[in-house]
């Protein structure tokens, strides 16, 4: 009897783990209250199976609670969302990596190059390349120096 219960429960922890291949099925929840926001991109960078790397400079805490539950394309936005509320972004890098740092220095970290076929989504941060037509590049300068 002692054996069938093992078998029983192996079996049961077997079928109750999740699967790889459903991963984007997943709901995540949300609660962290005066978490290390160190440790709060860690959390969703497990939970997203994404490397995520951080800048020293980020650091701090957060609190955030949801009521909801995100599949996990909507628990990235609100990722995005939160480290946008908090002074951070993210830089999707070349080799798929993603780098948390304050908004700050955005302006001069390489990042992903949209295109009509990777456009961005939500909050995601992206930077747009866009060919200069009819307007001499000397006078938009100034803007881009800002």
């Amino acid at each position: 009897m002692k054996g069938l219960n093992k078998i029983t429960c192996c079996l049961l922890a077997v079928l109750l783990m999740p699967c790889a291949g459903h991963a984007e099925n997943q709901q995540y929840g949300a609660n962290f209250n005066n978490a290390d926001i160190r440790q709060f991109v860690e959390i969703v960078g497990k939970h997203l199976g994404k490397t995520i790397l951080i800048d020293p400079s980020v650091q701090g805490t957060i609190s955030v609670r949801s009521n909801d539950t995100f599949s996990q394309q909507e628990y990235y936005q609100f990722f995005l969302s939160i480290l946008d509320l908090y002074g951070y972004s993210v830089i999707t890098l070349d080799n798929g990596f993603l780098k948390v740092v304050r908004s700050a220095n955005v302006k001069t970290s390489p990042g992903m190059i949209a295109d009509s076929s990777r456009p961005g989504v939500g909050d995601e941060l992206v930077t747009r390349i866009v060919p200069l037509e009819n307007v001499p590049a000397r006078d938009l300068a100034p803007c881009c120096a800002r």
